[in-house]
């Protein structure tokens, strides 16, 4: 019976001795050795077990712990490594790198499915501006708007990428074209338009090109790039979508932008002037310049189309010192009550000696400065940076005699506030109200405002565009002080205004 009890005893011993050893020593290892797999793929979130004790397989926890946070900042340094290597630091959003490499995936994937990817080129307008009227950190406020903006209209699966500055770009994949770019054009300028409290408006232009079978991504994107012209040529805060019509134009206005340097040498250009007259008497009191050119083989280009060019390629400087030279010779030989009237380029206030330039011009021509009126669009006094040299350029203008003109008056959207902050001599009401104020009541209640603003101001207001006597009747009733306008006289070459009363000397 001592035997049988001595045996139980030993089993029991070795039973707990085993339990003992399976608690402290195996079960311990087993779970390392799981923690160790764990570090294999990439899972690391369990505790490590043992870390508090005082042997040597506490030794072997506590080295086991450093190795795992070890290999968890290393993987945390790689993939905030992956992060910025695809990303944008400022915004969160997708790199020029991360981009392209998308791109060239979707158009791959494409040429399988049938779907069809788009390209969304985006520039802020205006985005320099911002810039230094805000400081750098209000411009990056913007760019983390615009962030936000883009990302908050696409979808899941679209790609929204700062391509670098004020450049973004949205890779869209849908086979539903052109409905879909239709649809997140309508979303992205309605979230636009949509009042904010950051006090500063975010407008962009928007070009979208669609894809074609074996096209690259730089291709596309290309495309959609020569939309993006587009729309800011055609005013901006819009959006284009790239056709075969938008390549044959781009073909186009490269050849007239190498054509147009030639066109001063080659005299091609010439200035014409148009009347200006009191509108009582119809006694004509300034002649406007206005800039032509024939191209030799095209012949004569809109300024419209021409004009642009010359400001995007560099060429408007020359063009503009030439235009005040010619205009100034001619106005030399007129009789000196009539005044000359000459528009001004927003590109041309970025020289800080137009001044200079324009009182050089008058005293080689024996000019009265009174007798200048310099006419200057809503975009020249809105140049952002460039606004304390314009103001400044144009009181010293003011100051020598020179009037200045607020032109096309109505069709921006700061008009009244460019008058509160510049001091203007006349105003000219825009054509396109004039033209239809006789049938429709808001171009009519726009005359009359702006003839009632000028005469509370005591400016002098000028209608352009007027064609017809019933135009000319209801100016005068409404007390309109000059006018413009076919009804008056067309455009004349400078030896052309013989015939009008005027005598020319000289070359």
């Amino acid at each position: 019976m001592s035997v049988l009890l001595g045996g139980l005893g030993i089993v029991a011993i070795i039973f707990g001795m085993a339990i003992w050893l399976g608690r402290r020593l195996v079960l311990p290892i087993t779970v390392m050795a799981a923690r160790l797999r764990e570090f294999r793929v990439g899972e690391s979130d369990g505790d490590v077990p043992g870390v508090e004790r005082a042997d040597e397989l506490g030794d072997l926890a506590r080295g086991l712990y450093e190795y795992r946070n070890a290999v968890e900042s290393r993987r945390t340094a790689e993939r905030r490594a992956e992060f910025l290597a695809n990303h944008d630091m400022l915004t969160g959003l997708a790199n020029r790198l991360l981009f392209e490499s998308r791109l060239a995936h979707e158009l791959a994937r494409s040429a399988r499915t049938g779907d069809v990817v788009a390209v969304f080129a985006v520039d802020l307008d205006a985005f320099k501006a911002i810039n230094d009227r805000f400081g750098h950190a209000g411009g990056d406020r913007v760019l983390k708007r615009t962030a936000h903006l883009l990302s908050s209209c696409v979808r899941g699966d679209d790609l929204v990428a700062r391509i670098g500055g004020d450049e973004f770009a949205v890779i869209q994949v849908a086979r539903s074209q052109p409905a879909a770019i239709e649809a997140l054009i309508s979303r992205i300028f309605k979230m636009a338009s949509a009042p904010s409290d950051e006090g500063v408006a975010i407008r962009m232009s928007v070009g979208v090109a669609l894809s074609e079978p074996g096209q690259t991504g730089d291709q596309l994107h290309e495309l959609a790039d020569l939309a993006l012209y587009r729309a800011k040529a055609d005013g901006r805060n819009t959006a284009r979508v790239y056709n075969k019509n938008l390549k044959d134009e781009e073909t186009q206005r490269v050849r007239l932008a190498r054509d147009l340097e030639a066109a001063i040498p080659a005299n091609e250009l010439r200035l014409v002037f148009q009347p200006i007259a009191d509108t009582i008497s119809l006694k004509i009191v300034a002649y406007e310049a206005l800039l032509r050119w024939r191209h030799p083989s095209l012949g004569d280009i809109p300024p419209d189309i021409f004009v642009p060019i010359a400001e995007s390629s560099g060429l408007i400087g020359a063009i503009g010192s030439w235009v005040i030279d010619e205009a100034l010779r001619a106005a030399s030989a007129w009789d000196p009550k009539v005044s000359l009237a000459m528009n001004l380029s927003p590109i041309q206030f970025r020289s800080v000696g137009l001044a200079a330039e324009i009182c050089d011009a008058a005293l080689r021509w024996d000019v009265d400065f009174e007798r200048l009126e310099l006419e200057v669009t809503e975009s020249a006094t809105l140049m952002g940076f460039q606004r304390d040299n314009v103001l400044a350029t144009l009181e010293k203008l003011r100051k020598l005699g020179a009037k200045v003109v607020m032109d096309d008056f109505g069709t921006g959207h700061s008009s009244l506030g460019n008058l509160k902050e510049f001091t203007f001599d006349k105003i000219k009401i825009d054509r396109s109200f004039v033209a239809t104020m006789n049938s429709h009541a808001s171009s009519s209640s726009i005359v009359r405002a702006t003839i009632g603003l000028g005469k509370s101001l005591g400016l002098i207001i000028v209608a352009e565009g007027v064609e017809t006597e019933e135009q000319l009747s209801v100016l005068r009733r409404w007390g309109c002080d000059q006018v413009q306008g076919f009804l008056i006289g067309k455009p004349m070459d400078r030896f052309d205004l013989v015939g009008n009363g005027m005598v020319l000397v000289g070359p």
